[in-house]
């Protein structure tokens, strides 16, 4: 009998160990990769398998999830197993920046497994993605008109850019302009009209990003005409077709087109009947909008 026990209890004891239940949670996600996106807006990272986004959701700090000594802006969940991160200013970020996990923010999707450690180095894509730069501003002026100053914008495409100017050619007289140029570095410049010589100045802007990718170069001319530009009048609300009735009254609006140094106040039309007749006195001098009553 005591036998007979002793081998049950045996068997019992080796049937225990073999069928123990063992807990085991889903292998906790690793940071694979961070790899910036082409024109350098943006980092992507991925895990080698899903996570629960560590509770985030829609836009977040990237310092919620990731530890980096870099200046970052928000980070965005793609799926469970990809984030961007993007790196528009004022973002430090740089191929070589080194990204860990925040501890005990991250696990698997079924927040199964143990919290997820490690990290990885920011890396430059295969294939990268030129800046556009273009430059907008006034293409003349007139040798009458130097009080003020003149500006350039640049119209870029492309992020965390540095601004080259520089002047085409070279005419007698353009040396102020060209040390001007030579130490900006902003996506706009104001040139005083007077550092123009009579004739074309031809501007030229090239952007590099911080990924180093230069822009191809943008052109832009100037001219300063020898004398005033002369403005120009277009008549609008002219009746179409083209039919003038004596028992209607009739508005005709003249818009005068000057230089972009002029003040559009600074002229006014003066309207004239040419044959046939003449403006009655009061109606229509020195004024932008003429009025004729019905029978006039």
């Amino acid at each position: 009998m005591r036998g007979s026990f002793s081998r049950f209890f045996g068997l019992w004891a080796l049937v225990t160990t073999l069928f123990v239940p063992v807990v085991s949670g889903a292998s906790a996600p690793t940071l694979r990769s961070a790899v910036f996106l082409p024109d350098g807006s943006a980092v992507v990272l991925t895990f080698d398998t899903p996570t629960n986004r560590a509770g985030q959701t829609g836009a977040w700090p990237c310092s919620n999830v990731f530890r980096l000594t870099a200046v970052t802006q928000n980070c965005l969940w793609i799926n469970s197993t990809a984030a961007v991160m993007y790196t528009g200013q004022p973002s430090t970020v740089v191929p070589g920046t080194t990204i860990r996990l925040q501890s005990n923010v991250l696990k698997s999707e079924d927040r199964t497994s143990a919290w997820s450690s490690g990290s990885t180095v920011v890396q430059t894509p295969t294939s990268l993605v030129a800046p556009v730069a273009s430059i907008s501003g006034p293409s003349s002026f007139s040798s009458g008109c130097l009080l003020g100053s003149l500006t350039l914008d640049s119209n870029t495409v492309g992020v965390r850019l540095t601004y080259a100017w520089s002047v085409k050619g070279g005419l007698p007289g353009q040396s102020g302009l060209v040390a001007l140029l030579a130490k900006t570095t902003t996506p706009s410049i104001t040139v005083p009209p007077v550092l123009f010589p009579v004739g074309s100045t031809t501007f030229a802007l090239q952007v590099t990003n911080f990924l180093g990718v230069r822009s191809s170069e943008a052109l832009f001319t100037v001219t300063r005409q020898a004398t005033a530009l002369a403005p120009s009048i277009t008549i609008e609300n002219l009746p179409q077709p083209l039919a003038i009735y004596r028992h209607l009254p009739l508005t005709l609006t003249a818009r005068v087109h000057t230089s972009p140094c002029s003040s559009p106040r600074a002229v006014l039309p003066r309207w004239e009947v040419t044959s046939g007749g003449s403006v009655p006195m009061g109606l229509g001098y020195n004024t932008t909008e003429l009025y004729l009553p019905p029978y006039s």
